[in-house]
């Protein structure tokens, strides 16, 4: 499977957007605070009508998020999950299965977009986005201390968007779909599990084997 496809902005993709949701979030107090705090900036330059529409295209660029790193990010904050791996004892070469419990893991993320108007900068926007999976019946393939790619029984997904308080989107999938094991390329050493998600992205990301 192409890396492209563990990113969350593919699972929780644009089209899930709704017409609907987009002039309701444009009526909000919220956006109209926001109108209010970038008109200032660009003093007697109006603000587009057609800003909302692209500042919803981009939410979702901020998604580019892997997928994996957010599971290995969560599993090593486990000390019961890091203290058995780091006890496991393998011969070089060879390879252990380590079957996971059924569990939900929670990962929180508060990107910014940055925002201009004929080149004039009118300040970041903040978004909070939560995402919940609740994974069944996973293994993780294990070699000379690399973690080799992961099997997902089932995964089941929710992402929420807001702008503060007013949600922007949300969806919930019953389950994700992984037909064949998340590949980890050449494998992700186990010392590097505890590093933050835009590391462990930036490993996966250039091992391209």
């Amino acid at each position: 499977m192409n890396n492209n496809n563990y990113m969350l902005n593919n699972l929780f993709s644009l089209k899930d957007f709704q017409p609907g949701q987009i002039s309701k979030f444009a009526g909000s107090n919220q956006y109209e605070q926001l109108k209010k705090k970038m008109s200032k900036k660009l003093k007697k330059v109006p603000l587009p009508a057609v800003f909302v529409e692209k500042m919803f295209g981009q939410v979702f660029e901020l998604l580019n998020i892997d997928l994996r790193a957010v599971l290995l990010k969560a599993w090593s904050a486990s000390p019961e999950f890091t203290g058995f791996l780091g006890k496991l004892e393998t011969a070089p070469g060879e390879t252990s299965f380590v079957p996971l419990a059924d569990h939900t893991i929670s990962s929180d993320h508060t990107p910014h977009l940055k925002s201009y108007v004929n080149n004039v900068s009118i300040g970041d926007i903040k978004f909070d986005i939560n995402f919940e999976f609740s994974i069944k019946g996973g293994i993780l393939k294990v070699r000379d201390q690399q973690i080799k790619d992961i099997t997902l029984g089932s995964c089941a997904g929710k992402c929420s968007i807001k702008f503060g308080e007013e949600p922007i989107f949300e969806k919930e999938y019953e389950t994700f779909n992984f037909m064949e094991p998340i590949k980890l390329g050449n494998g992700l050493p186990l010392n590097l599990m505890g590093k933050n998600i835009r590391d462990i992205s930036n490993y996966l990301s250039t091992d391209k084997n």
